[in-house]
């Protein structure tokens, strides 16, 4: 599939650029899907068996820099947003590490947001206290 070729070409390149290369198996596991017959078949057991939070945590890094990079160019954006399209609701594993690292982050916003919660509350135990009294 185009979509996990282009997102693993991006994670390759940006741990390519930070000078930590990804083994051949860590390549083919950001590949891998179960029900997807294009998906390589020859991981590492010990590679498969193994994955954990530090693995998922460095490639989420890495396509995160990778977008980061390349979001104010329209047509690379495009092609992120496009390949998360094209993956959404199927098993491909590196869904699992795209979504958090390409996610939209707006911390004004958010906090904007939790201001106004927080207001809405203290109104709120306020509006209480004066008809419990």
């Amino acid at each position: 599939m185009a979509a996990k070729k282009f997102l693993a070409s991006k994670i390759v390149s940006q741990a390519n650029l930070q000078g930590l290369p990804l083994s051949d198996g860590e390549q083919k596991l950001l590949l891998f899907s179960e029900q997807d017959p294009e998906s390589p078949t020859d991981i590492p057991d010990e590679l498969l068996e193994g994955i954990d939070h530090e693995y998922e945590k460095k490639i989420t890094d890495f396509l995160r820099a990778a977008y980061k990079r390349d979001r104010d160019n329209p047509q690379e954006r495009e092609q992120y947003q496009d390949a998360m399209q094209k993956l959404k609701g199927s098993d491909h594993y590196i869904q699992v590490m795209a979504e958090p690292a390409l996610a939209e982050r707006h911390p004004a916003r958010d906090m904007a947001i939790y201001i106004a919660i927080g207001l809405a509350v203290l109104g709120a135990a306020v509006a209480f206290a004066v008809w419990k009294s």
